[in-house]
């Protein structure tokens, strides 16, 4: 083989340290300096000199001049070689703010479980711009440069702090409270307070030097300005909550457990509830109850729901879950609580509500494993327990037993101490179980403390039925069923929802809406799922629908069983308000109109037969606030009633002439069996 043909004289040069020579380079020979000094004093009286300059031909200026143009130079020269060893860093540290932005603007109920890994990665990258930068201080915009990234660094080592205290709260509360350590939750509450503060008050200050690290960073003005929206919105909400759990004389929660089986409108049917003691943030006490301990001890005479006259004769705590908004449904209950000497003798005053459906229970469930009830011969899953529950219930009420809802007492005792029994994988699990259940609406909260509420609000944990601006150009829909004498028979009836809504070019919205029930009650065997599904149908719409057309519906009398103005009875105010805007149509006797919320709704009674089929069509209008243009927008709401499985199909046409910008077609389609309890479609129209 040929040798490779090097260049003559050519050496290889470690370019990173140019003094040191790679060993396989030619060496030249050293330059020996003693013979060099012996030769020139040999040939002194021979060599050749310079002229002489004169004293004054070297000025002070030139040489201060000179040296201030090299440490000029030097100093630029270290400030470039600075700038190139931390140009990768900056970059990366752009990355890890995008990421600290998503991860603290993105602090969500039980949604946390990436911002720390996040936060860290942006700690090592910032960290990178280290003393090698110290030569930003010899100018002001660069000294300012480096006390940027100097808080940026901190805030980043805060954000760490903030997302690990965020974690282990999640992950811990809970089975704290459970067991006796509630002062241990306490302490992590006020550590998260002072992360959260901390971090307030760094980004606040790191937005200030926004102009500087802007240029390095590429930030836009306004970076921050979620972060600190969020952030003041967590430390507003820490500060309340620490000091409501704090007391020794405790807080009282109502834990409402919707069946589903019968649904009402704000969720299921409210037979049973835990009350729950918390002292310095321990559950000192879990009680699950009947309602109808409640109701036995209600004196007040209230006249019920007019729908609900139909099986009741006055209005109680077990019936009042009857608005779709829940927080309105859960005071009223908490109200009609209070009022019961069950609670009223001993002046006894709720501080909340939680309504959950039949879906957190069977997830808990499935993320425990099975139960076992030994004392009722059951064995407990999450496919199971609301059928073997309800069979055990209706089998003990028919049996005439004492206390036929004892077995959710038990169960409960069984389940909880489970809590804490969950690795860390099951928790993650619980998390993300719990994040979804706040999305369908399967948990909702509700706080007489504004602050509490406020925040679980934003979050889309309240239920609280979705507020229309005045200007609003677009679509609103809810379907919401109340089970009035229908038995358990929801759990079976299959329901699919279509809508078609045509834009038209003079601004008016035509919806065709078309609802189906079909009832398979008879897969089972027990007969409170056999009987036929009688519902109290409303259909919120936006305000100033007209009705256009309208088939379907069943006629339904209803007589109340006593005359209530000579018995006694008083209105609740919340009911009358909105029958009193009741309003019937010309042509259509089946149908009834209301204001509630806002909003229009139309209303009717539905009755399907086991093994049958029913449909209603309804046809209505409402007028935009401004004829379609080019670049208009047009905002789809539709919202869940809590506890339902329905199908769903909405077709939104554009005018003629348009498309939407948002897909290019002039039809907009969504379809799920299962989506968000609030789902919020932006259409943008565009000119063809």
């Amino acid at each position: 083989m040929e040798e490779p043909k090097h260049e003559e004289g050519r050496r290889a040069v470690d370019v990173r340290r140019p003094e040191r020579e790679e060993d396989s380079s030619p060496s030249e020979p050293p330059i020996r300096t003693e013979e060099i000094a012996e030769l020139v004093s040999e040939h002194d009286d021979e060599l050749e000199r310079p002229p002489r300059k004169e004293p004054g031909g070297i000025s002070l200026r030139r040489v201060l001049l000179t040296a201030f143009s090299i440490s000029v130079l030097g100093i630029l020269v270290l400030a470039a070689v600075g700038y190139r060893a931390s140009e990768r860093a900056l970059a990366e540290a752009r990355q890890g703010l995008e990421a600290f932005r998503s991860a603290v603007s993105g602090v969500r109920l039980f949604e946390n479980s990436a911002g720390s890994d996040k936060l860290r990665e942006l700690e090592t990258s910032v960290n990178s711009i280290g003393p090698s930068d110290i030569v930003l201080n010899f100018f002001p915009i660069l000294r300012e440069s480096a006390k940027a990234i100097a808080g940026v660094q901190e805030l980043a080592g805060r954000g760490v702090l903030l997302a690990e205290e965020m974690r282990f709260l999640e992950e811990e509360a809970l089975p704290f409270m459970l067991t006796g350590r509630g002062e241990d939750v306490l302490v992590h509450l006020r550590a998260l307070r002072d992360h959260v503060a901390a971090v307030n008050r760094g980004s606040a200050d790191v937005a200030e030097s926004a102009h500087v690290i802007g240029s390095a960073f590429a930030l836009e003005p306004d970076f921050f300005l979620p972060i600190q929206v969020d952030l003041n919105r967590l430390e507003q909400f820490l500060g309340p909550l620490i000091a409501w759990l704090e007391p020794d004389s405790g807080r009282r929660i109502a834990i409402f457990f919707h069946n589903t089986s019968e649904i009402r409108p704000g969720g299921g049917f409210l037979g049973s509830y835990a009350e729950i003691l918390l002292a310095r943030a321990n559950a000192d006490t879990v009680t699950v109850r009947d309602v109808n301990e409640v109701d036995r001890g209600m004196e007040d005479k209230i006249i019920p729901p007019e729908p609900l006259q139909l099986i009741a004769t006055r209005w109680t705590a077990a019936d009042s879950n009857w608005f779709f908004d829940f927080p309105t449904s859960a005071e009223k209950t908490l109200s009609l609580m209070e009022r019961s000497s069950l609670y009223r003798d001993r002046k006894t005053v709720f501080d909340g509500a939680l309504g959950v459906s039949p879906q957190v229970v069977g997830d808990l469930l499935e993320l425990t494993g099975p139960i076992e009830i030994p004392e009722y011969k059951l064995t407990l899953t999450h496919e199971n327990f609301l059928t073997e529950l309800q069979r055990e219930v209706q089998v003990g009420q028919e049996r005439k037993v004492a206390y036929p809802k004892r077995v959710l007492e038990v169960v409960a005792a069984a389940l909880l101490p489970k809590f804490a029994e969950l690795d860390g994988e099951r928790k993650q699990l619980l998390l993300e179980r719990a994040a979804e259940w706040i999305k369908e609406r399967d948990v909702l909260a509700y706080f007489r403390d504004p602050a509490l509420q406020s925040f679980f609000r934003h979050y889309g944990a309240a239920g609280e039925v979705y507020e229309l601006p005045s200007d609003f150009s677009g679509e609103y829909l809810a379907i919401v069923d109340a089970n009035v004498g229908g038995a358990k028979t929801d759990i079976f009836v299959r329901q699919s929802v279509a809508l078609e809504s045509q834009i038209n070019a003079d601004g008016t919205v035509n919806n065709h809406l078309v609802v189906n029930r079909n009832h398979e009650g008879g897969k089972s065997r027990h007969w409170w799922y056999r009987e036929p599904n009688q519902a109290y149908v409303k259909v919120f719409t936006p305000p100033g629908s007209k009705l256009v057309n309208f088939s379907g519906g069943t006629k339904k009398t209803v007589t109340p069983k006593v005359n209530y103005a000579k018995s006694g009875y008083a209105a609740d105010e919340d009911i009358a308000a909105v029958e009193s805007t009741k309003e019937e149509f010309f042509g259509y006797p089946l149908l009834r109109g209301y204001a509630e919320e806002g909003k229009q709704v139309f209303a009717w009674w539905s009755r399907t037969e086991l093994g049958k089929k029913s449909t209603s069509t309804l046809d209505y209008s409402h007028r935009l606030p401004f004829p379609p243009r080019d670049g208009g927008k047009y905002q789809f709401v539709f919202e869940k009633q809590s506890g339902t499985m329905r199908s769903y199909y909405f077709v939104v046409s554009a005018p003629v002439g348009y498309r939407f910008r948002e897909n290019g077609l002039p039809v907009y389609e969504y379809r799920s069996s299962d989506p968000p309890g609030r789902l919020i479609v932006d259409l943008t129209l565009e000119e063809i």
